[in-house]
């Protein structure tokens, strides 16, 4: 990791703390080329399947995001965001990096036709965070927490299947009543 890199993780969980111009240098000069490079190199090495997709997306840096998004040609992430994941592991941020491709691969951009915008986002997030979870690869792997497993499990047997899509996540959204999806 970046040699600043601690420092600032350090700092920025404080309450009202702002990067330093120095701070900002540091994820753009540092931690972006390091997750541009060595992530999609580290998928690559286990995923060989993956070549062409792995080297397709771009990166753009968009402030004041807090998290991560595409739109089929860039990912772009939060800054702030990026650092605090680089925190947690190289293993968060290529599972962030897999999640957005496969948002792509399996076509979830135009998926949504009249279905409702949040209600899809939250179908598609959880379709990819199930397949991550079954693939068992060790640049990617995070054990499951017991909500997730719980959701995957009520999900399942709403639709009587075992592999989540979208789709059928849409679809058991959309059927649970409002308590219930908060509960998971």
């Amino acid at each position: 990791f970046p040699r600043d890199l601690p420092k600032i993780l350090k700092a920025e969980g404080k309450a009202g703390y702002a990067m330093t111009q120095a701070e900002v240098d540091t994820v753009l000069n540092e931690v972006v080329p390091y997750w541009k490079g060595k992530t999609s190199h580290e998928l690559y090495l286990n995923m060989r399947f993956l070549d062409i997709p792995l080297s397709s997306l771009g990166f753009e840096a968009e402030w004041g995001l807090n998290g991560i998004r595409t739109d089929g040609f860039n990912i772009y992430y939060g800054p702030d965001w990026l650092t605090g994941l680089y925190g947690q592991g190289r293993v968060r941020v290529n599972r962030a990096y897999l999640h957005m491709l496969f948002h792509c691969l399996f076509g979830h951009l135009d998926g949504r036709g009249e279905r409702e915008i949040s209600d899809w986002n939250l179908a598609c997030d959880i379709a990819m965070e199930s397949v991550l979870d079954g693939l068992y690869q060790k640049c990617t792997h995070v054990q499951p927490g017991a909500f997730r497993r719980e959701t995957y499990l009520r999900i399942r047997k709403m639709l009587n299947q075992e592999v989540l899509t979208a789709q059928g996540v849409y679809k058991a959204l959309v059927e649970m009543k409002p308590d219930d999806r908060r509960r998971g």
